[in-house]
């Protein structure tokens, strides 16, 4: 259960990479590529950011086992969806369809990646570790 809490709180230092990353994206990014291109380079920025951040702080706290790994990533992933459209909707005030978009794979918008690959994360480091 301990695991499970350490790695909440790596979770929780995800939240301030992200702002920075969206931040990044709106005042630099946005100046130099269009919307979407913008998206894109935010996008895969941020799964670097976080694969980074995970495998410095996750050698503190080894997964011992492919179903914590796994559950980790669960927890990650639906952590950042309810973080997203929470804080998104009722602090940034953006409407749901808008957030939803991001999601759109049809349209080229390809944040879903960003709970895909914290779902898949903590077991790469799994692999990896052991």
């Amino acid at each position: 259960m301990k695991l499970f809490y350490t790695y909440f709180f790596i979770w929780l230092g995800m939240i301030p990479l992200a702002v920075i990353n969206g931040i990044v994206r709106e005042k630099l990014l946005t100046y130099h590529f269009n919307e979407l291109k913008s998206h894109h380079l935010s996008t895969v920025l941020l799964m670097i950011i976080f694969t980074v951040y995970t495998f410095a702080l996750g050698s503190f706290a080894p997964v011992l086992s492919l179903f914590s790994a796994a559950s980790i990533g669960m927890m990650w992933a639906v952590l950042t969806i309810i973080f997203e459209f929470t804080f998104g909707h009722f602090v940034a005030k953006i409407p749901f369809s808008e957030l939803l978009n991001d999601y759109n794979l049809s349209k080229g918008r390809i944040w879903i990646f960003i709970p895909i690959w914290l779902l898949i994360l903590p077991m790469i480091l799994y692999y990896i570790h052991t």
